[in-house]
């Protein structure tokens, strides 16, 4: 297949979610032969990785944005996140890319749908999350802060838009990360039930093959970790709630327990954190791995968020014991109690970690975990079932 692939920046790096995702369908997909070109919006040209991307992809070229205030002063209800990547040279070049013959448009991230709008090509979009409902869990955490206010009205501005691209039918198909908001989504707009596909995150499981713990874990005390892009407000939510609120109630069973927040870009309030005993931020970290892998238990204490979560998969392909919330596992088809350890209150979450600690059932939810992790969510596993969903939009058309 001659596929265009649209996305909100550029796949390389593939350091954060997004990205990760964006990335390993493009590079596994050219790797199966298909001819895949990449465009994406930027700030500025960033020639140095495009040219690292093109390793993986058969061209990337990236555009200016055109700006977002700019855009929203133009149209008023639209929404930040579809502003700040609009692009008309973008635009131009995938028009260009139609008349040359390509089989199908993809574009990741529902705010930039509108670049799916285009019916002379088979076109699909890649839901990671329904963004609406995102922005309105963040603007209720905020309250009674102001910033509360802004949370709330750009996630108005993201029900409009993401209802008329579903109402509309913007796309041939929808390939969503998560089965929960799949089924979300669909049970609100039954016009795209025939045309809404799963296709979610997937792990490298030979990542965490012979990787050395890190020289400053400590030896000889219990290592809990955290790990994801630390400026994201689910994130930061996460790993404050821990700390506050059960960190401490895991030190009463365990005084020497540490904890380490693993990932780029650490919010201030995070930072913070390591002022309390047992805490470490790192901030970025050249490869996780080893920090995932070194650790005795991973925790994913997320009370907001959508979408498939990479940290909750990175750490079952490490075969590491996982304790995690309800949000934590939402969208996949991982069980309580048979692939993970799972509580939503602060005390029995501790409870889990400090018996995890203990070696208290461990073993036995840890082999499941994996087993079930490497089976189900391998990228060969995840891109098969990818491919076999542009093939059959290609062809219906």
């Amino acid at each position: 297949m001659r596929l265009a692939w649209v996305t909100p920046s550029p796949p390389y790096p593939p350091n954060e979610g997004a990205r990760v995702v964006a990335f390993n369908r493009i590079s596994r997909l050219y790797d199966r032969g298909h001819e895949i070109h990449v465009l994406a919006p930027v700030d500025k040209r960033m020639a140095e990785r495009e040219r690292r991307m093109e390793a993986y992809c058969t061209t990337a070229t990236y555009f200016p944005r055109d700006g977002a205030l700019a855009e929203q002063l133009r149209r008023p209800w639209t929404p930040h996140l579809t502003a700040r990547t609009r692009s008309e040279a973008l635009q131009t070049r995938l028009d260009e890319l139609v008349k040359e013959g390509i089989d199908a448009i993809f574009v990741e991230y529902t705010p930039m749908a509108e670049y799916a709008d285009d019916r002379s090509v088979p076109t699909c979009i890649g839901v990671h999350n329904v963004e609406y409902r995102l922005l309105a869990g963040m603007a209720r955490s905020l309250i009674p802060s102001p910033v509360a206010a802004a949370y709330a009205i750009e996630a108005a501005r993201l029900f409009r838009y993401e209802r008329a691209a579903y109402r509309e039918r913007w796309a041939d198909a929808y390939v969503f990360l998560s089965s929960d908001e799949r089924r979300e989504v669909t049970d609100r707009y039954p016009n795209v039930a025939e045309c809404a596909f799963e296709s979610p995150v997937g792990v490298d499981i030979g990542r965490f093959r012979s990787v050395e713990r890190p020289e400053f874990y400590p030896t000889d005390q219990p290592v809990i970790v955290y790990t994801g892009s630390m400026s994201y407000k689910p994130n930061i939510d996460a790993v404050r709630w821990f700390v506050h609120d059960i960190f401490p109630r895991v030190r009463e069973r365990h005084p020497e327990a540490t904890f380490f927040v693993v990932g780029k870009d650490p919010d201030p309030t995070v930072c913070e954190l390591s002022d309390r005993p047992g805490v470490t931020v790192t901030g970025r970290v050249e490869h996780i791995e080893p920090y995932i892998a070194g650790a005795d238990v991973a925790v994913v204490p997320l009370r907001q968020g959508g979408g498939m979560k990479i940290k909750l998969l990175e750490a079952l392909a490490a075969a590491q014991p996982v304790v995690t919330t309800s949000v934590g596992i939402r969208g996949t088809a991982f069980e309580g109690g048979e692939h993970v350890f799972l509580a939503d209150i602060p005390a029995v979450f501790a409870e889990r970690v400090a018996d995890v600690l203990n070696d208290a059932n461990r073993g036995d939810v840890r082999i499941t975990g994996h087993r079930f992790a490497c089976d189900t969510y391998s990228w060969k596993a995840v891109i098969d079932q990818l491919e076999t969903v542009l093939r059959t939009v290609v062809n219906q058309r």
